[in-house]
Formats: C-alpha cells, structure tokens, sequence
C-alpha cells in the first residue's frame, strides 16, 4: 500500500453517498413491511368504511416513517470514520454523539456484503467482528470497493505486525511465508454442482414453512377482506370430491416446494468460492447479495458435514464451519455453510484447521436405549393417544389413521436415530455421528472445549443415566442418555485434556 493511499485513511471522512440510497432502500422495506396488510385493505378493502387516513393511523405511520427517514439521511452527514495508528475509529450520531474506538488486536474478521444497489455503483458494506460481541461490532453501509480493501488489508497488515512482535523467532519466518502465500481456490460451484445441491437440499422443511406462511397470509387476507376461507371451501366442496383436483393439488405443492428451495439455492450460493487465505479461509456467494465471509484458522472450534441419501449419489457433503464469536450459551459462536463439498475438501479444513492427528483410532461408545422409549413415548405415544381419544369421541375414521400411523413412524425413526448415533473418542478429538434420513458428523477439538455441564431429569435419576452438554466459543454439543458412570468419565477426560494441553482455544 502507497504511503499517499495509507495517509488517506488516518483522515476523517463519510461513506459513499450511496449510503443515502441504502438508508432509504432499508427505510422503505421495514415501512412495507409493517405495513402492507394497511395497504391492501386501502386498495382493495370496503369502500363504505372509513379510510386508513380518517382513522389516524396512516397519518401516524407517515408521520413516523417521515422521521425516521430524515434522521437516516442526517445520520448519513454526521457519520465518520479513520484509522490511527493502533485502532479503527468510528464518530456518529445525531441528537447525541457517539465515538467508538476499536484496537486492532481485537477485531477478528472482516466481512464484505454487496446487494443489488451495492453492485450497481460498485460499493460494498463492511462488518467489522470483534472477540467481545456476538455480533457485528461495525457496519458501515456503503464504502467504495477498493477503499474497503485498503481498510482490510491495512488493519490485517497491523494484525500481523502485532502478532510478529509477539512471537517467537522461530514462528517468524513461518508467519512471513503465510503473507506470501496467495489465496488457494478450494473449491468453485458450477452451474451443474449448483443445481446438484439444489436438489439434494431438505425440500420437506421448505414445504412446511410454505404451508405456514400460507397459513398466516390466508389469515390476514381474511380479516382485510373479510373473508371465510373455510366457508368459501364448502360452497365449492362439490368440485372437489371424485375428480382429480386434491392430487393434481398436492403435486403442484411438491413442485412448488421444489422450486423454491432450488431458487433460494441459487440466490444463496451462486458463484460459491472458497479459498485457502493467508488469513485462514474466505467464502464468495450470492447472486442478488453477494457476501464475502472471512474464516480465521485459529477461531475455528467446531466442524461439522452432512449427507443425505441424494448427496451421497452425488458424493457430496453440505460442510459447516463454527467460528468462535463472544455471548452465552448457545448462541454465541458464528457459522458458515459451504455447500457441494468433497471428502477430501473437507479432511483439508480439517488438517489446516485443527492440531493433533487425526490418523488415531477413535474409540465408539453408545448412548442408552432408554433414549428410544424416551423419544417414542413424547413424539409417538402421547400423539398417537390423542388422535386415538379424538377418534373415541366423535367417531370419525379418519383420525383412527393418524392414531396408528403416528406411532410406528416415530418408534421407526427413533430407533434408526439410536442406531446412527456413535460417540467417537481419541487422544484429540471428539466425533459425534446421527441423524435419521441425513447423517451429520460433528468434529470437535478436545482443547476447544470450555465448559461441561452434566443433568439428569428426574426419570433419568431413577436410571442413573445424564446427558452431557460441551460448551465452546463456538457453540454447544449435546449427548443425551449416556450412562451415568460413562457420562462422568467423559466429563473428566474431556477437562483433563483441557488442562494438561498447551494448544490455544483461539
């Protein structure tokens, strides 16, 4: 970096005035948002009631929304930012005046966002991350591309230099060859991968939150236009019984489910690349947003990889990485997904990643088959019994159905969860195996580790068993319905290799 580029940043100066379209684009989708049910009943509600303007709740909402747009824009004038020579400084504020000074050696990571508006003038957002917040400690709307690159790589340039005059001699050289070092492409989603991970994604979940969403849109339509729905089905009932139309219905909602999920797919992780950094890892995806994630080495505290039985016909994983984050409990900790990723891609981050070796045989231990009933009686028994009672009382055969369906699936797919669920123990590391359908694989470094809480629920003090919850700066994993003498020994080896390990969590 040229010294005339470097000595601009010590200057106080605002965003792009882009920033001023952000704030109106951030204005106008929370104000419709709010109010869009308003809306449809202004344009298409009875015109003998009286309007939203006669009721004084348009002139509030105007009123409301007018302010805060004109603070918006004077936030915008009184919004600065420059560096010194040991932190990044922020003035804001409008009624009152707000100076945040943040050192360099504590920020983590820093992260680049474009949306549409950002890539048309060729801007981006910034999120600074910090080791003291669980979330991003600055945004800064709207800065020219290269001047946010400037930023990044001066304050890493400062990182580094902290980090030089902290370490031994030895560790020097290796941290002058890791600045060298070009990013690496790991990996590069093609169309073909992108529409292989499309399709393997979870379209049942997708299906559910559509028939939610539905759910509460027809409710808020009936009440604007005042509406039965459930009347409105039974005047037209006779369309519906011996034709094709409830399949022809339930195929179209399958369809819709499935694209869905593939458009979201595409938006989410079009033009994914993920690269081996200096730094660590970066991540580049998004079509209409476009992101750009950095994943520091050392911050690394949980990996996890999952199939599905379409997955596996592709030889894909769906790989997520937590990153350690401040706050408490299990909130705290950062993740990113990078999806259509190979074995060997993922034995990489692994390697990069985490010290100790891998190459040591994990010992498997398994959880209680108490956990089986546990489950059934919760998720299949009491269900099943109220159908069951339902059925009793009004003598409608159609819930004898759900009744003795409910049940057995439940029993089935407990029982295969207990018999995927492995518990995998070495010298350095944790490994957890479950799932039903999916199998998901969580790897955690045993010096990660932070805290372990051990309860028993009161049937499980009867059964001498408990369920193990591990806490890390990157969130938390569960054992449940281990053995009591099992349970306290894994507790005590896991804070064993805490204390006697020289590793550092982070």
């Amino acid at each position: 970096m040229n010294e005339e580029r470097k000595g601009s940043l010590f200057r106080p100066k605002r965003q792009s005035p882009i920033a001023i379209f952000m704030f109106v684009y951030v204005f106008l989708r929370r104000f419709f948002r709010m109010l869009w049910p308003l809306l449809i009943f202004f344009f298409f509600g009875r015109k003998d009631e009286s309007s939203i303007l006669d009721s004084g709740i348009g002139i509030v909402a105007m009123v409301f929304s007018g302010f805060t747009l004109v603070m918006s824009i004077l936030s915008y004038f009184r919004y600065y930012y420059f560096m010194d020579d040991d932190s990044f400084n922020i003035h804001s504020g409008v009624l009152s005046r707000k100076k945040l000074n943040l050192p360099f050696e504590r920020i983590q990571n820093i992260n680049f966002e474009q949306k549409i508006l950002h890539r048309l003038f060729n801007v981006v957002s910034v999120e600074i991350d910090t080791a003291g917040s669980s979330q991003s400690e600055i945004k800064i709307e709207a800065l020219p591309r290269d001047e946010a690159e400037a930023i990044r790589d001066y304050i890493l340039e400062k990182k580094r230099n902290i980090k030089n005059l902290t370490a031994e001699e030895g560790e020097e050289e290796n941290i002058v060859e890791e600045i060298r070092e070009p990013d690496q492409l790991l990996l590069s989603l093609n169309p073909l991968d992108l529409m292989k991970v499309g399709v393997s994604q979870n379209h049942i979940r997708t299906a559910f939150v559509i028939m939610f969403i539905g759910m509460g849109f027809v409710g808020q339509i009936e009440d604007i236009l005042n509406l039965d729905v459930i009347d409105v089905a039974r005047e037209n009932a006779d369309v519906f019984n011996g034709t094709a139309v409830p399949v022809i219905l339930f195929l179209f909602f399958i369809v819709i489910s499935f694209l869905v999920t593939l458009f979201r797919t595409v938006f989410r992780h079009f033009g994914l690349k993920f690269f081996k950094s200096r730094e660590g890892y970066k991540l580049t995806s998004g079509l209409l947003t476009k992101q750009e994630v950095a994943l520091r080495k050392e911050k690394v505290q949980i990996i996890k990889w999952s199939d599905n039985p379409i997955r596996k016909l592709f030889g894909i994983f769906t790989l997520e990485i937590k990153q350690a984050a401040a706050g408490t409990g299990r909130r705290r900790g950062q993740s990113v997904e990078v999806p259509g990723s190979y074995q060997y891609q993922i034995d990489e981050v692994i390697g990069s990643c985490f010290s100790g070796s891998m190459e040591t045989e994990f010992k498997e231990h398994k959880i209680n088959k108490v956990f089986v009933f546990r489950r059934f009686l919760y998720w299949g028994l009491v269900p099943g019994l109220i159908f069951l009672g339902f059925f009793i009382f009004s003598r409608s055969w159609n819930l004898l159905f759900p009744a003795i369906l409910i049940p057995i699936v439940a029993y089935v797919m407990n029982w295969i969860y207990y018999r995927k669920y492995k518990i995998g123990i070495n010298e350095n590391y944790l490994k957890i195996t479950q799932g039903i359908f999916a199998t998901t694989h969580t790897l955690l470094p045993l010096f990660k580790v932070q805290s372990i809480a051990l309860d028993q629920s009161i049937y499980q003090r009867r059964k001498d068993l408990a369920n193990l919850t591990i806490f890390t700066a990157g969130g938390a994993v569960d054992i449940p319905y281990l053995d009591l003498d099992k349970a306290r020994l894994m507790k005590n080896y896991f804070l064993y290799k805490v204390e006697s390990s020289n590793e550092k969590w982070m």
